[in-house]
């Protein structure tokens, strides 16, 4: 799973938290984060952010574009343009892609830019996307072109298990990338209240740089090299903070890096939480 922290207004993804943040001691930093070195939580902290970079392994990034886009009428729309616009690459890694008219039609549309030139790649979850019992007609559509489709962790390469790519990621070009609770299928375009979170700039290309940690997780044998472009230092594409923290269960520290910042920034609250969640447990 992946999240989208945005520390300067954060009322969206997965999980949405507002914290005004205050000083803390090294002494209660080692209090409240009992997880960390002590070496490090010795360090004086001031503030939320310094406090999730103890945590995580990504750092803010404040050269973004942040828009939200609410339930899937919007979300597809979106995802349809990222795919139209793209230049150089499309990289779609989700949890579910169904065999149905939405499923269908996302595949359609980036089997049309792999013709044009541009390198598509897709990594789907082999229970989430169920693909030895159903939606086949969507992976012939991929594969029939040339897309290279790779299943992450399937149980019968990697032994039975429950690692899951989680994770909706709709990624073109390096800099630009759609997040947020949208798989695709008919009930994220017609029936779910759901959102996702387009992002332009340096976040996105984090994004990126985690697709392909997950890209090579899929197979077996050296890691394929793919491009991540570097981003020009003169390309302003706004004044937003972002983080990206994920879960990532082979890991070790990787796995809690999303509840590690939900409870840091939850810990470090001053005035107010908010939160908004499909399943709290």
């Amino acid at each position: 799973m992946l999240l989208l922290l945005r520390w300067t207004f954060l009322p969206f993804l997965l999980a949405a938290l507002v914290g005004c943040a205050q000083m803390v001691s090294g002494i209660a930093l080692e209090k409240r984060l009992p997880w960390q070195n002590r070496e490090v939580a010795a360090l004086q902290v001031t503030d939320l952010d310094q406090a999730i970079d103890l945590l995580i392994e990504q750092r803010v990034s404040r050269n973004n574009a942040l828009t939200l886009h609410i339930d899937g009428a919007a979300g597809f729309s979106r995802i349809k343009e990222l795919i139209r616009l793209a230049q150089r690459s499309l990289w779609f890694e989700t949890f579910v892609w169904h065999d149905d008219e939405t499923g269908i039609a996302i595949a359609k549309l980036l089997q049309q830019r792999a013709l044009e030139g541009v390198d598509v790649r897709v990594l789907l979850d082999a229970m989430g996307s169920n693909e030895h019992a159903g939606d086949r007609k969507v992976l012939r559509i991929l594969e029939d072109h040339g897309i290279p489709v790779r299943i992450y962790n399937p149980p019968i390469a990697k032994g039975m298990n429950v690692h899951l790519t989680h994770r909706k990621l709709y990624l073109a070009d390096s800099d630009h990338a759609i997040t947020g609770g949208m798989n695709i299928g008919n009930e994220y375009a017609n029936v779910w209240h759901d959102l996702v979170v387009e992002i332009k700039g340096a976040a996105a290309r984090q994004m990126h740089v985690e697709f392909v940690h997950d890209w090579n997780a899929a197979q077996d044998g050296p890691p394929e090299p793919l491009l991540v472009r570097q981003l020009s230092p003169a390309q302003k594409y706004g004044d937003q903070a972002a983080r990206v923290a994920v879960t990532s269960p082979y890991e070790g520290k990787r796995a809690e890096e999303i509840r590690r910042s939900i409870s840091c920034a939850i810990d470090y609250a001053k005035q107010q939480i908010c939160t908004f969640q499909l399943y709290l447990s």
